[in-house]
């Protein structure tokens, strides 16, 4: 049986819609939940006020955004991937932004619940500018009265309805091939979400959901426009079938690079270390090809955060510039995509795929430069974030301007065995059997009596790279912790350091501290608290997230105790106080709780050491 389109409506952002039943306009910008609305989408409307190439940045939102300006679609943010920017044209003074946000899901467990807000959740920012100007309009979806589906085809997001005829009752499993991401309805229940992303294909019917003779079919698709809307119903499910979304990659299906031939204009082995490779070169022409031949750590991933290139004249304008091909790029498990290479962003990356699968090297980048230029050498950004894809053997030729193939190099030694990397990490006063207890004891980190760092990783771990501490700078160390790949040290001086699988090393502007607690930290964020002498607190986040900052009257501590989004301080007087992502409230502190000598916590539970041995 089959769901064909009948006389559908669709709505589309770029036009007011002519439905009001189940919708609310209202001026501002505010949450779901501050709008009372629990699912569905809602629709954001501001004013651009200058035109031209500009990044759009939303600070926190949830879940997943469609853009548009003046009307027309230009792409999408979702939060699965961090995905905060987006490059937009505006092409006037005073155009209308446009976002379309839906709720994907919510935490339902954990310390993250009480920060977990939907919609736009933060400031809106176009060239750097926050836009304070919002209307609003509310699409619940709780109910679909009001509809008025009129004949013609579909634009971008709208709603399609169709008839399926049904000869005998019985369980179905609806495809919903050529559709792209929405909502599916029979005869006014909501079946469920559907996404062409895959696994799932289909959508189970419940038979006692149909009825004999004609079912009505009800569909909000999120766009772009659906060439055939038509639905068909099976007996048995399609639940593994990943779509590759060939339109975000720069690469056709089975489209692989020859390089055979070219005559190399640079081949090397590059530094370790997160600074500019600088390629000498001598070639004319319009393409320039990046091959890389291995990786740092010998994986299969190889990652550029920028390339650049300079003339005769000094720096080539890339305003032209874009990717032609590249062999592999992750678009699935986050943002690698390739034009992440030119876009001036050195937080952004292009990456090769790692999700579902990992391409073995070589691995290809063809940069269209737009027209024919003279290079003098091309320059390469690694990776500023975690070491992973970073490119330690390249080729350069010249023939049309391109980069590509050449013998292999001498690779450097790389170590085959965990008590191998560790030697290297321990200083030499540690023996091989004390290292292999350490090794097989404990984790991660751990402070010597003689005030420097060891570092060494789990034996099931033994291909993390984990970042070990400086070889300079932390002498005379007194105290460290360590959360989440984010370590926090103390120096017999009262000055606190911090390193991470993610972060460079740092010193923290706080003096005369007394005791430090990592809060933990990821591939976006690291907290810490600091305990001064004078018996006051300071909070420190990355990203300047209120949640880790002690309450402003908060004096008289003793200790401190933090896991980033919650934290607990240990008064003289034994008495606890707590705060958390609520803004600077107590955190779930037991009334009455006093005589305690000891405090701490993890991420799901707290627990205080009292003076007569009770907890």
């Amino acid at each position: 049986m089959k769901s064909r389109r009948a006389s559908p409506t669709p709505r589309s952002p770029n036009s007011a819609p002519t439905v009001r039943t189940g919708t609310t306009v209202s001026q501002g910008k505010e949450t779901f939940e501050a709008m009372g609305q629990s699912h569905g989408l809602v629709k954001y409307r501001s004013d651009i006020p200058a035109a031209g190439r500009q990044t759009l940045e939303l600070s926190r939102y949830g879940d997943y955004v469609i853009v548009y300006v003046e009307g027309k679609r230009v792409g999408t943010l979702d939060r699965r991937k961090g995905q905060k920017t987006l490059e937009i044209d505006v092409p006037k003074e005073g155009a209308k932004l446009e976002l379309l946000v839906e709720v994907h899901s919510r935490i339902n467990f954990g310390p993250a619940m009480p920060d977990e807000r939907k919609g736009l959740d933060g400031p809106v920012k176009v060239g750097g500018k926050e836009l304070t100007l919002w209307s609003t309009q509310q699409y619940p979806l709780t109910n679909l009265n009001g509809l008025d589906f009129k004949p013609g085809r579909g634009g971008d997001v709208g709603f399609y309805r169709g008839t399926m005829n049904v000869a005998t009752v019985g369980d179905t499993f609806l495809d919903t091939k050529g559709w792209n991401k929405g909502y599916v309805w029979i005869n006014g229940r909501n079946l469920g979400r559907f996404w062409n992303i895959g696994p799932q294909r289909t959508m189970f019917i419940p038979g006692p959901w149909l009825k004999r003779g004609r079912n009505e079919v009800v569909v909000l698709d999120e766009g772009p426009m659906v060439a055939e809307a038509t639905m068909e119903g099976l007996t048995k499910p399609l639940l593994d079938e990943i779509q590759v979304d060939w339109s975000r990659l720069h690469r056709k299906p089975d489209q692989k690079a020859v390089l055979e031939g070219l005559t190399p204009a640079y081949e090397g082995t590059l530094p370790e270390g997160d600074a500019w490779q600088i390629l000498p070169v001598n070639a004319t022409g319009r393409y320039l090809v990046l091959e890389t031949l291995e990786e740092q750590k010998g994986q299969a991933y190889a990652s550029l955060a920028e390339l650049r290139a300079d003339g005769p004249n000094g720096p080539l304008d890339r305003k032209g510039w874009k990717v032609a091909f590249a062999d592999s790029e992750e678009i699935d498990g986050e943002e690698g995509g390739a034009e992440y290479a030119i876009d001036d962003q050195p937080t952004t990356y292009w990456h090769t795929q790692w999700s579902g699968s990992s391409p073995k090297y070589p691995h290809v980048l063809v940069i269209d430069l737009g027209k024919s230029e003279t290079l003098k050498s091309v320059r390469l950004l690694p990776r500023q974030v975690n070491v992973n894809g970073r490119c330690v053997e390249v080729v350069a030729e010249e023939r049309f301007g391109r980069i590509g193939p050449s013998s292999r190099y001498v690779r450097r030694p790389r170590f085959s065995r965990p008590g191998d990397a560790l030697m290297k990490s321990l200083p030499s006063q540690f023996s091989r059997r004390f290292a292999a207890a350490l090794l097989s004891v404990f984790g991660m980190s751990s402070l010597a009596s003689a005030g420097y760092i060891v570092s060494w990783i789990y034996p099931h771990e033994a291909s993390v790279n984990f970042w070990h501490p400086p070889t300079s700078g932390l002498k005379n160390l007194v105290q460290m912790d360590l959360n989440e790949m984010f370590p926090v040290v103390l120096r017999n001086d009262g000055v606190a350091s911090g390193w991470g699988l993610e972060y460079n090393v740092f010193q923290f502007p706080f003096q005369n501290v007394v005791q430090v607690a990592s809060g933990g930290g990821g591939a976006e964020v690291g907290e810490a608290l600091f305990l001064k002498k004078d018996g006051t607190v300071a909070g420190w986040s990355s990203d300047g997230f209120a949640f880790i900052q002690p309450p402003a009257d908060l004096k008289g501590v003793v200790s401190v105790a933090t896991i980033g989004r919650a934290s607990l301080a240990l008064k003289a007087d034994g008495k606890v106080v707590g705060w958390g992502s609520e803004g600077n409230v107590e955190y779930a502190v037991p009334i009455g709780l006093d005589r305690v000598v000891q405090i701490d916590m993890d991420h799901f539970l707290a627990a205080a050491l009292r003076s007569d041995g009770t907890v």
